[in-house]
């Protein structure tokens, strides 16, 4: 619990912001007498998705990922994220995190140190 307050809390809800996703993690199998779990970890969306992992950390991270993929908007088109991005060489480097935590300073610094096109406050991605 106390990582994913740390994971997610940058993102705080608005207060009239509707319920994108809920997710569950909890143990699963026989506890042993040292605190381990034999069975893992079981993580469950509301939309009826499940997996089991080995590990809490684990699980936690198939959150983390279908948490994003829950609030991130699907489209075939153009994707805008609020999101920095610096391009080497044909490589792109996007940059997302809430506001005011650097996303803007590390793209200017990557510039610096020999990126191009930078963008800081709205990329675009093609998603074909």
């Amino acid at each position: 619990a106390a990582r994913a307050r740390d994971v997610f809390a940058p993102w705080p809800a608005a207060e009239d912001a509707a319920l994108a996703a809920r997710f569950e993690v909890q143990r699963v199998g026989d506890a042993g007498g040292d605190g381990s779990t034999a069975g893992g970890w079981e993580a469950r969306a509301g939309d009826g998705a499940r997996v089991v992992r080995d590990s809490a950390d684990a699980a936690l991270r198939w959150v983390e990922l279908n948490a994003i993929q829950a609030f991130v908007p699907r489209c075939d088109g153009a994707l805008a994220l609020h999101g920095a991005l610096v391009d080497f060489a044909g490589r792109a480097l996007l940059i997302v995190g809430p506001g005011r935590a650097g996303k803007s300073s590390l793209a200017c610094a990557l510039w610096r140190a020999g990126g191009t096109h930078p963008t800081g406050d709205v990329t675009l991605l093609d998603l074909a």
